[in-house]
């Protein structure tokens, strides 16, 4: 089981790193100006955007899983007097919860750019 949470640590404390890498891939060829009419930068930066988006969104579903799981568990839950259940504590880790916030802006940016060219691209068609 610890093997699993650092795996899914490292994969999402990896994606601004990710993030960073194909955004120097699509910057660097830019210097280099005899490559720049043959890559279309548009459809370049339109797919990474979505493909960082994407990779946001999987670990939000995947937390929020785990986070669901652990809410019917009755070990992360008691009943109060009048019957309702009270949550506790451990029922969401701290690095969950940092990486759950921090994933935020990334899904919201390249989201953002990825639905508006896709409207975009749909839009210039018809």
């Amino acid at each position: 089981m610890m093997k699993g949470k650092r795996l899914r640590l490292r994969l999402a404390v990896s994606m601004p790193v990710a993030g960073i890498g194909l955004w120097y891939l699509i910057i660097t060829p830019s210097f280099f100006l005899d490559i720049l009419p043959v890559v279309d930068a548009a459809m370049v930066l339109w797919i990474a955007s979505g493909v960082i988006a994407l990779f946001a969104v999987m670990v939000k579903i995947d937390f929020f899983i785990r986070i669901l799981m652990r809410s019917r568990n009755p070990a992360f839950y008691r009943n109060n007097y009048f019957g309702k259940k009270v949550y506790n504590e451990g029922i969401m880790n701290k690095s969950e919860f940092l990486i759950m916030k921090l994933t935020i802006p990334f899904f919201l940016i390249f989201g953002a750019y990825f639905v508006a060219v896709l409207i975009n691209m749909l839009i210039s068609r018809g």
